[in-house]
């Protein structure tokens, strides 16, 4: 598998993060920052994907 653009790797990110959530306790502090850190990359690679044109 080639990866040959930011967005897709902010996209391989998110979907890492969202499945490290299924091994944290659920509402502790640390789901809540992985949450958080999901969030952004949502934002991110919106943002990327637009300003590159993809």
């Amino acid at each position: 598998m080639i990866i040959n653009s930011a967005a897709n790797c902010i996209s391989l990110l998110r979907i890492f993060l969202a499945i490290m959530m299924l091994f944290v306790r659920p509402l502790s502090e640390l789901f809540f920052i992985i949450f958080l850190a999901c969030q952004i990359t949502d934002v991110l690679d919106g943002y990327v994907a637009k300003l590159l044109l993809e």
